[in-house]
């Protein structure tokens, strides 16, 4: 079962999480309809990947059945895959007032997965489904907080209470999530690679893929442990196996670059898109790079800003920093739009993404984008972006301050970055 499914005992059961009947109609035409239930005696038991089992039960109104086998159908498994099926049979488990196909819903509008998105339908669900006492609901009611969607502020401090919350619950989303502020330092917390990397075991050793694949990136770069890119592999691999797309992206990156396996192009762009196609925005930036580039690809700069266009839109930072650069130089089909490139730069900085901050850096050294020269600024960034490990950022933050660069000139300081 794929990551995103596991969490508290106390999440399956079926509570009000919708409250006052059906939630609002989805605006999309296309989704396939299910069979309205009839009672047909004996409900057979659900188990995941038991597809005719799982089809007979939700049919009898065993709404925990609907939300099993829309998973099935969201992920290929047991069945092929269909999102729109997914969609509309989570859609039924939540008009039955089940909490964890509320939950699942809410994910398929959030991210447009087989329905039209609709960020602020899929945040009202977490949130009465939060209130009603699923912890998957607050885990997820976390996400739209630290990002700031359906008609929400960003605030990661607010996420970070959520997260705790469903961490403390049992949910293993909630507990991933929580390990990703304090692998980053972000809602308030403070920087703690030991923390994160004991979150992202604890929740792998429950079978969650998320986790997983979060384990397997510390061991990739040996964050919080010693390195080992065999580790890694093995653990995007079976994660990737059970259709989890950020391990997809993840195990695209180990054949693309040949991290102790020989070099396959091919294989990396297969799995960026699949990770793509499961809306993992991170996948869909490393497949924009290699049309950028023509790695493995013939280059292409107009598809490659088609995907770090979905890739922003999924809300992952570095596809954004890329969309920046293209809108700022005008390139990939796009117009030049020096606003867009400097509002993308600002909100990735703001997320610590430390390559936003270095171009954000360049533009305050050099007066860019409309902006006044400001060098003690720019510094700032540059030495921000070294906190956060960027080599550029160390070596930007020195230059400046060799060459006495919006603060004295310090020959000693200087080396040091």
């Amino acid at each position: 079962m794929i990551s995103r499914t596991f969490f508290a005992l106390g999440a399956l059961l079926v509570v009000s999480a919708c409250g006052g009947g059906k939630p609002k109609e989805p605006t999309s035409p296309d989704v396939k309809g299910v069979v309205a239930p009839t009672p047909t005696g004996k409900i057979p038991k659900c188990k995941y990947l038991d597809a005719a089992a799982c089809e007979e039960a939700c049919h009898d109104r065993a709404y925990e059945a609907c939300t099993t086998l829309g998973r099935m159908y969201e992920n290929g498994k047991g069945v092929g895959r269909d999102p729109s099926h997914a969609a509309a049979l989570y859609k039924q488990a939540c008009d039955g007032k089940e909490t964890a196909g509320c939950v699942e819903y809410g994910w398929m509008l959030a991210h447009g997965k087989g329905i039209d998105k609709n960020e602020k339908l899929a945040v009202e669900l977490w949130d009465k489904a939060c209130t009603a006492g699923s912890v998957f609901g607050c885990a997820h009611l976390g996400e739209a907080n630290e990002y700031g969607f359906g008609g929400l502020e960003r605030n990661p401090t607010k996420a970070v209470e959520l997260y705790k919350k469903a961490c403390d619950g049992g949910d293993t989303w909630g507990c991933t999530h929580l390990g990703a502020m304090y692998e980053y330092g972000r809602g308030g917390v403070t920087e703690d690679l030991s923390k994160a990397f004991s979150l992202y075991k604890e929740g792998c050793d429950k079978s969650s893929a998320y986790s997983c694949t979060h384990l397997g990136a510390m061991y990739e770069w040996g964050k919080g442990t010693a390195k080992d890119e065999g580790k890694a592999l093995e653990l995007y691999k079976k994660a990737c196996d059970e259709g989890h797309g950020h391990a997809c992206g993840y195990l695209g990156g180990i054949y693309e670059w040949g991290k102790g396996v020989p070099v396959d192009f091919a294989k990396a762009k297969s799995l960026y898109e699949e990770g793509c196609t499961e809306k993992w925005g991170d996948a869909c930036g490393k497949l924009g790079n290699m049309y950028h580039v023509g790695r493995g690809v013939e280059k292409d700069e107009k598809k490659a800003a088609e995907y770090y266009k979905q890739g922003c839109d999924e809300r992952a930072r570095l596809p954004c920093v890329h969309l920046a650069r293209l809108y700022e130089e005008g390139k990939g089909g796009l117009t030049r739009n020096d606003g867009l490139a400097l509002d993308l730069y600002q909100k990735a900085c703001d997320e610590r993404d430390s390559l936003a901050c270095v171009h954000l850096g360049y533009v305050y050294e050099f007066g860019r984008l409309g902006l006044v020269k400001n060098e003690k600024k720019a510094l700032g960034l540059y030495k921000f972006a070294c906190e956060h490990h960027s080599p550029v950022g160390c070596f930007e933050a020195g230059k400046m301050i060799k060459f006495a660069k919006g603060e004295p000139k310090d020959a000693k300081e200087a080396a040091k970055y």
